[in-house]
């Protein structure tokens, strides 16, 4: 049973090196105090060389364990530092990230209940990639990483996922009621490839609905391929080469890097994440940003 907190006592504290075995997590600070039926947190801030998060909320319990309601700000200078110092396998390496949002549960601050865990959460990450990942140890981080699509498809974008996806940026919202996420426009911008990413992820049983919007980014391709051709006869037709290399470069951006739009593909992800069904779409592919906003 959970005690009145009333008897609950106002503290700081503050912890300039905090290890839990044997890593080191960073800088502490918590403040918190009773206030009626609630105990609020004023402050609970973990400060490290590679990044820093940053809590508010307050813990209710009129009666039984309560619920916890928390403002969360994370900003993170070096994601697979910072994900290693918690003992998280690897599976993402990132130049940064901002996450912030709200999350509440059925139950005290220390004891997360994925059944009844709702919110929202605003996503932004920096130029990085996904690394393999075992689904059975990454779990949530490989369902995001698209690394099943190679195991279930022949052609289309193999060798964009196999190794792991790289990209310029990762931006998008998501939403949790009592346990299932839902992604809304997750947008993953990569040098290879756009993708988008709409759907639910049940998190207590470990399962996914999710539609995959995948775009090749050909222009980039096309315009660094017509510059090697350049410089390949630059040596004898100097006029002629510059003159392809521009005129592939302005036709992709006059007509919206149609070819691009030629090789996109539209995916249904089901099952479970550790032995996802992947089904390729026989609608039409679309543009990313004409792909659907929802399940």
């Amino acid at each position: 049973p959970v005690k009145p907190f009333t008897d609950l006592p106002q503290f700081a504290l503050d912890i300039q090196r905090l290890f839990v075995d044997n890593r080191e997590l960073g800088h502490l600070e918590i403040a918190a105090r009773p206030e009626g039926d609630e105990w609020i947190i004023d402050d609970l801030e973990l400060n490290n060389t590679d990044g820093k998060v940053a809590v508010r909320g307050r813990w209710r319990a009129p009666a039984g364990a309560g619920q916890t309601q928390l403002l969360l700000e994370t900003n993170i200078k070096n994601v697979n530092r910072f994900l290693t110092r918690f003992d998280i396998p690897e599976g993402l390496v990132a130049s940064d990230a901002i996450v912030s949002g709200y999350l509440q549960w059925d139950d005290a601050p220390h004891r997360l209940d994925i059944q009844t865990l709702s919110g929202h959460l605003d996503i932004a990450v920096g130029r990085g990639r996904f690394t393999k990942i075992d689904p059975g140890i990454g779990r949530l981080l490989a369902v995001f990483s698209l690394q099943a699509l190679p195991r279930r498809i022949t052609l289309d974008f193999r060798d964009v996922f196999s190794e792991g996806f790289s990209f310029d940026s990762i931006s998008g919202k998501t939403g949790i009621e009592h346990g299932i996420l839902t992604a809304n426009n997750l947008l993953l911008n990569g040098p290879s490839a756009k993708v988008k990413i709409n759907g639910q992820v049940d998190l207590v049983h470990e399962t996914q609905q999710l539609d995959v919007f995948v775009r090749a980014n050909m222009s980039e391709t096309l315009s660094v391929g017509a510059a090697g051709a350049s410089m390949l006869v630059i040596g004898s037709t100097p006029i002629g080469a510059a003159a392809i290399g521009l005129g592939a470069l302005v036709g992709q951006l006059m007509f919206d890097d149609p070819i691009g739009k030629m090789l996109s593909f539209e995916y249904r992800v089901e099952g479970s994440w550790n032995e996802p069904v992947v089904a390729k779409k026989t609608t039409p592919a679309r543009d990313a940003d004409e792909a659907p906003a929802g399940p």
